[in-house]
């Protein structure tokens, strides 16, 4: 009787065994993409969060080395840039910039359709400037160029004018970092701490020239207190926009700071 037992547990162990190699093999081939033609479709019951890195959420056209979306761009040029930490009340804005710290605009990535109607009131959105350092792996500055392009196509598809956002690091990032951009088409860049050492300006003005060559664009939104050096004002048409935003913080900061050492005089008196 024991030995029956131990048999028919064996054979349930290897018949579970293979119907579990099954599933699996059955798994793998439907998220393997087919040797030609679309990539199959994944199961809509699996737990929210499986596409974290958005695969499957947008269909488009992508270049072939990492695949980053490929954008159709606009030659729009908006009279006025607004950031996007100034646009939750406004019923409608020209120009919408993303030259602010990343956490403030990292749930557009998290979750873009919540906000389509907020982004959908401005006449143009430049792209997310996810941030792309020197002293970060490639693999990380990679990855948030693909973000910026991946919510670029995302905004396009939604009929929305886009200017993709130049960013870069140093030269080992130009390989990767203009990626997406058609030629011929408005862009949009930061000035912002371009200018914080003699490193930081030579690695802006090189980068910047280097974008110029590849892109020929139809003009570039310059964000930023410090203009462009004449040297690079020369390489293509600009439109400049000053940082309205920062310059008020700055005040409110020392209005404050003038109100509250006035306090401390009168206390002391």
């Amino acid at each position: 009787m024991g030995e029956q037992v131990h048999e028919l547990a064996s054979l349930q162990s290897c018949t579970m065994g293979g119907r579990r190699d099954a599933d699996e093999l059955q798994l793998v081939g439907r998220a393997a993409p087919c040797a030609s033609g679309p990539v199959p479709q994944r199961s809509s019951s699996r737990p929210g969060g499986y596409d974290a890195l958005k695969i499957d959420a947008l269909a488009c056209v992508r270049e072939p080395e990492w695949g980053i979306p490929k954008l159709e761009g606009t030659c729009l040029v908006p009279d006025a840039l607004a950031c996007w930490t100034e646009t939750p009340r406004a019923r409608r804005v020209d120009g919408v910039h993303f030259f602010t710290e990343d956490y403030r605009f990292e749930r557009v990535w998290n979750a873009p359709e919540r906000y389509r109607a907020r982004l959908s009131k401005a006449s143009l959105l430049c792209g997310p400037d996810f941030s792309v350092y020197r002293d970060w792996p490639r693999a990380a500055n990679l990855w948030n160029v693909y973000r910026s392009r991946w919510l670029c196509a995302l905004w396009e598809s939604w009929g929305l004018s886009v200017a993709p956002t130049l960013s870069w690091a140093g030269p080992d990032t130009w390989s990767f970092c203009f990626l997406g951009i058609p030629e011929g088409v408005t862009v949009a860049v930061s000035t912002v701490g371009a200018a914080e050492d003699e490193q930081a300006r030579r690695w802006f003005a090189d980068g910047y020239a280097e974008a110029i060559r590849r892109l020929a664009p139809h003009c570039v939104l310059v964000y930023g207190k410090s203009p462009l050096p004449p040297a690079l004002e020369e390489l293509a048409p600009v439109r400049s926009y000053g940082t309205a935003r920062i310059d008020a913080m700055k005040a409110r900061g020392l209005a404050a700071g003038a109100e509250r050492a006035g306090q401390l005089r009168m206390e002391g008196t």
